[in-house]
């Protein structure tokens, strides 16, 4: 799915004097610019116009679109039945006095958001099913990841702070997850911070795991980087395994690269234990090949025992041949000697 964001919105400049139809030439060119010719177009809520417009302005490369709870002309007969009084008397001033509408909307959200009062978390109550009540969830799914991404565009910290305090449910974990990525997609370190802070162990891993998996999908070297500022650990270990899974499986070269530059920063090594283990278990025939490119040295040697150490429960054989590899006397020593106790063990 492609979201382009309408002029004014997200990160796009705004543009005084834009109609709806012009939105179609930017349709238009980024189509162009990914080489799409026919696609589907879906407008929801108040993008609606706008989807038509492409049905309209474009219908040679628009193949269908889809209107879901759409905004319509406000003197079409029918328009605003079934809406809430305030929204039709707002309908009706902009059609007749459409300044005096723009002040009347600005005022009243000022009064909304400046006061201090979050009317998306009183939205999100309402949505949510009753406590033990996991029959009506899917039916609510919907709403809730609408409010939800809104609130985390304009507040982040409130929002992954709201569902923190939320009773616990998996409903609750995956929305907690959800908005970590979305906020790690603004402000990767500042989401990292917040969910390493928090005190409950459980919504620790999954918010750090949820701010790696998002930061991940648009730079996984970035957050890469960013797990390894993590204090060693579980935390830093599932949050590595978790991005070289998604990285090995779309650009494994660009992985082999990056560890490249692990192992020639010193500063660095340190970590590599940790991310030869994640490797291991998503890609061994890459960071096999990875290993054998190395220079021999300390580096080479300290990946090769992180990945005796990693084979040696399951793949005893396979562990003993990498451990023979490794030049430093004795250390090569200690992983042969390890294997053989664990050979002993079982």
């Amino acid at each position: 799915m492609i979201a382009p964001d309408r002029p004014g919105l997200g990160l796009s400049d705004f543009q005084p004097g834009r109609r709806i139809v012009d939105f179609t030439e930017d349709v238009r060119q980024l189509s162009a610019h990914l080489g799409l010719t026919k696609f589907t177009v879906l407008g929801i809520s108040g993008g609606g116009p706008y989807a038509a417009a492409c049905a309209a302005r474009i219908p040679e490369q628009v193949s269908s679109t889809l209107l879901v709870c759409s905004m319509a002309p406000a003197d079409a007969p029918e328009a605003t039945v079934g809406m809430l009084a305030l929204n039709r008397w707002l309908f009706s001033m902009a059609h007749r006095y459409p300044r005096v509408a723009h002040c009347v909307a600005g005022i009243c959200l000022r009064a909304i958001w400046h006061t201090g009062e979050q009317p998306l978390p009183k939205q999100i109550e309402k949505r949510l099913p009753p406590a033990g009540d996991p029959g009506s969830l899917d039916i609510q799914v919907g709403p809730l990841e609408i409010l939800l991404e809104k609130w985390t565009a304009q507040a982040p910290m409130d929002a992954t702070s709201y569902l923190v305090s939320l009773p616990e449910s998996a409903r609750r974990i995956q929305m907690l997850s959800t908005a970590a990525g979305q906020w790690a997609e603004q402000n990767p370190r500042d989401a990292l911070a917040w969910a390493s802070s928090l005190s409950s162990e459980a919504d620790r891993n999954v918010a750090v795991r949820g701010v790696l998996a998002g930061a991940a999908q648009s730079d996984a070297a970035a957050a890469a980087n960013l797990a390894l500022t993590l204090p060693p650990g579980i935390e830093q270990a599932k949050g590595m395994e978790l991005i070289i899974n998604q990285w090995s499986a779309r650009a494994p070269e660009n992985l082999m690269r990056w560890a490249t530059t692990q192992v020639s920063d010193t500063a660095r090594q340190a970590a590599l234990p940790s991310i030869v283990t994640a490797w291991a278990g998503a890609d061994l025939p890459t960071l096999g090949d990875w290993l054998n490119a190395l220079p021999a040295g300390t580096a080479r040697d300290t990946c090769c025992a992180a990945l005796v150490r990693h084979l040696a429960p399951t793949q005893p054989d396979l562990a003993r041949q990498w451990a023979d590899t490794i030049g430093d006397l004795s250390l090569r020593q200690k992983e042969v000697g390890n294997l053989g106790i664990n050979h002993n063990q079982r």
